[in-house]
């Protein structure tokens, strides 16, 4: 979405939500507007496909609590299950190819950014991208995570890519 066109909306808000985004926008420093546009970007590229019962949040604890009490086999056998299911129909839903470029989106813009899984820095170089994905759980994650993004990759766009993990990151080169 290169230089997107602006439009101009009116809204009647409540007066706590106002209040609300005004105090956020300051301790972010950043224009109400700002906000408010970060806020239906979010809606439009990601929420708006977890409605009605497609997604749910978890607190950080749960979610750890959930992996200590599987086998490694049942979160690896979860990642690879997951990892081409779920990407091909979020991409599907959003009328996306199935292609190299819209796999890097989604693992750095929907699961990233709006699911919150991990932060992910990309780096381009001549012959691979690199995608560095850090986390605050631990190597279970990593482990779901390394099986999610390996099948993702190789079974929905037939791209094997290198991927190294630590309890706290994952390291995923992709060649071009």
């Amino acid at each position: 979405m290169s230089n997107p066109r602006h439009v101009t909306r009116t809204f009647r808000i409540e007066d706590e939500t106002d209040e609300v985004l005004r105090d956020d926008a300051e301790k972010n420093g950043i224009s109400v507007n700002n906000l408010v546009n970060r806020i239906l970007r979010e809606y439009t590229l990601s929420l708006r496909y977890f409605e009605r019962g497609q997604s749910i949040t978890l607190s950080s604890r749960t979610l750890s609590q959930l992996l200590s009490n599987m086998d490694e086999d049942d979160i690896v056998q979860a990642g690879r299950k997951s990892g081409y299911l779920r990407t091909k129909e979020q991409l599907l839903l959003r009328g996306m190819k199935l292609d190299r470029k819209s796999a890097i989106w989604y693992v750095r813009e929907i699961i990233g950014n709006y699911s919150a899984w991990f932060t992910c820095d990309l780096h381009e170089y001549k012959d691979h991208t690199l995608l560095f994905l850090r986390h605050t759980y631990d190597e279970r994650w990593s482990l779901f995570l390394v099986n999610y993004l390996e099948t993702m990759f190789k079974e929905l766009i037939e791209i094997t890519p290198e991927i190294e993990y630590t309890a706290r990151s994952v390291i995923i080169k992709i060649p071009k």
